[in-house]
């Protein structure tokens, strides 16, 4: 059964309201305060990577992506297809499934909720209540986006312990456990690679963040008890499969030290 969806954006400050965002950086460049990263409202989304896991931490279904476009998809058409991911509706789950990315409540999710809110798409699934501990809907039931009892799961705030210290760089933790971090471009090479009409090297890219982001959730659940070292191997080898399988992360699989990863030295 499917019951988590790990996710990752890209994006570029190309919206409706660009000219707002062009008029802001003059006047901070003007106070002596330059800042070259957009606010959430000036992103516009080119990709959406995806990979469904199952209670086990294996993927599922194949993992999925929701393109960018490379596969000639829409904005609409992608984040339309995030919603239909993540409510389980792709998945025929009666529940959405819990969200699973890294700095996704302070960047992913508000960039997506606000180009969702643009193209006029419902989100009922992600502001509604979820079911109390009776299956009912009570005052004892949470909202999906609850910080603390949510079905959000975003891996830097659970590392930092919800800000209460410093978060690595998502890459920092995946070279710790022998992932390699970055291959190819990275998140400030995007736009230009969207203004050279890169895109399928965008897709590559983001979906190598989802993969880490997996690996790295499956470690944190080790760390926390939630896998013993058995279930952790059998988690993380299936995923390693998985990308295996992936012919463009062919690059990406090479450089992955598996000794480090499965932890084969404990």
């Amino acid at each position: 059964m499917v019951k988590y969806l790990v996710q990752d954006i890209e994006t570029v400050p190309e919206t409706e309201i660009q000219d707002m965002w062009e008029e802001e950086q003059a006047s901070m460049k003007e106070r002596g305060k330059p800042c070259d990263f957009p606010p959430i409202w000036a992103h516009k989304v080119v990709c959406i990577g995806m990979l469904a896991l199952d209670e086990n931490l294996h993927p599922a279904k194949g993992g999925c992506a929701a393109g960018g476009l490379a596969g000639g998809k829409s904005e609409k058409d992608m984040l339309l297809r995030w919603s239909e991911a993540a409510s389980g509706k792709l998945f025929e789950s009666k529940n959405a499934l819990r969200m699973v990315d890294w700095h996704g409540r302070g960047f992913d999710v508000p960039v997506l909720q606000t180009r969702a809110f643009a193209h006029g798409i419902q989100l009922p699934w992600y502001f509604g209540k979820l079911p109390d501990n009776k299956g009912g809907v009570s005052q004892w039931s949470k909202e999906y986006r609850d910080r603390y009892g949510g079905h959000h799961m975003d891996v830097a705030e659970l590392w930092s312990n919800k800000g209460a210290f410093q978060r690595p760089h998502m890459a920092n933790l995946a070279r710790l456990m022998g992932l390699p971090g970055k291959v190819g471009i990275d998140g400030s090479q995007v736009h230009q690679a969207f203004l050279d009409g890169k895109h399928k090297e965008i897709d590559i890219y983001c979906m190598q963040d989802v993969i880490q982001t997996a690996f790295i959730f499956q470690r944190y659940c080790h760390l926390t008890g939630g896998l013993d070292l058995d279930s952790y191997r059998a988690a993380a080898t299936s995923l390693l499969d998985w990308t295996k399988g992936q012919g463009e992360q062919k690059e990406f699989h090479e450089k992955i030290d598996r000794t480090a990863l499965l932890l084969e030295s404990v």
